[in-house]
């Protein structure tokens, strides 16, 4: 069996690393926009259910608690239990990178560049592209 030997050239992997850190940041900084449209659409969504409920829903109420306020008010939480066939699908929250996480991968990316850029040899080996394949 013959043995396989496969090398990436050093130049396109740092080339690769680079982009990613570029686009990594480019999504990173639309973040914000993204989670207020998101943010939006729930909140359009929450109206629509409960604009819902109140046309259809008063026969469906379940209350869950009831709590005597100071002011002589009670505070009454119900439960509304409606099909999920009759109303739209709640937004899903897009997938965002914490500070944290962005600040780690970014330092990562940095770290792997800067090791690839001290190499003199024009390859890498393929346990070396593995490892930096997660980032990319």
């Amino acid at each position: 069996m013959a043995k396989l030997s496969v090398k990436v050239a050093t130049d396109k992997l740092i080339k690769a690393l680079e982009d990613r850190l570029v686009q990594m940041t480019s999504d990173y900084e639309k973040q914000p926009g993204i989670l207020d449209k998101y943010q939006k659409e729930k909140d359009k969504w929450i109206k629509e259910c409960i604009h819902y409920i109140l046309a259809n829903g008063k026969s469906n109420c379940t209350p869950e608690y009831v709590n005597t306020l100071s002011t002589n008010l009670l505070s009454v939480n119900c439960g509304f239990y409606i099909n999920k066939s009759d109303f739209r699908p709640e937004p899903i929250c897009p997938k965002t990178m914490s500070d944290f996480e962005f600040n780690e991968a970014v330092q990562n990316i940095n770290n792997a560049i800067n090791i690839l850029k001290l190499t003199d040899e024009p390859f890498v080996s393929a346990s070396t592209y593995s490892a930096a394949t997660k980032y990319l």
